[in-house]
């Protein structure tokens, strides 16, 4: 993840492995779960990474037995109309490089996410 964003110029943040949840993420590796992944924000500034991290972290740890761990990193309110979120559904190589194309099922869930964060949440969504 870090490495990945240092290519492209933006700054990434890799949490414990729990701190994020992962089910259903892809690939679902188990036996990896606890030890190497890791589900972290990546943005175009360092002060954002926390903030972010406070958005999409679970405040739980099941596995440690500790609990709002959330609290203890002296996050401030985050305003989600403030965030831009950037997604995107293709590499633009049409499956060239061996990259599966993004199924319908999962194009379809995009959208319906991003018309929630720009109605519901104000925020502002880039392709």
């Amino acid at each position: 993840m870090r490495i990945s964003a240092s290519f492209c110029g933006i700054y990434a943040h890799k949490p414990v492995s729990y701190a994020v949840m992962q089910d259903g993420i892809f690939p679902n590796i188990p036996s990896l779960r606890n030890n190497l992944m890791s589900i972290g924000p990546m943005t175009k500034h360092a002060s954002d990474l926390l903030p972010l991290l406070a958005v999409i972290a679970d405040p739980h740890e099941p596995e440690s037995g500790r609990q709002n761990w959330n609290k203890r990193t002296n996050s401030t309110d985050v305003k989600l109309s403030e965030i831009t979120a950037f997604y995107m559904l293709s590499d633009g190589n049409d499956g060239k490089f061996g990259a599966p194309a993004v199924e319908n099922d999962l194009s379809n869930a995009m959208d319906h996410v991003i018309k929630h964060l720009v109605c519901i949440l104000k925020m502002k969504v880039k392709q």
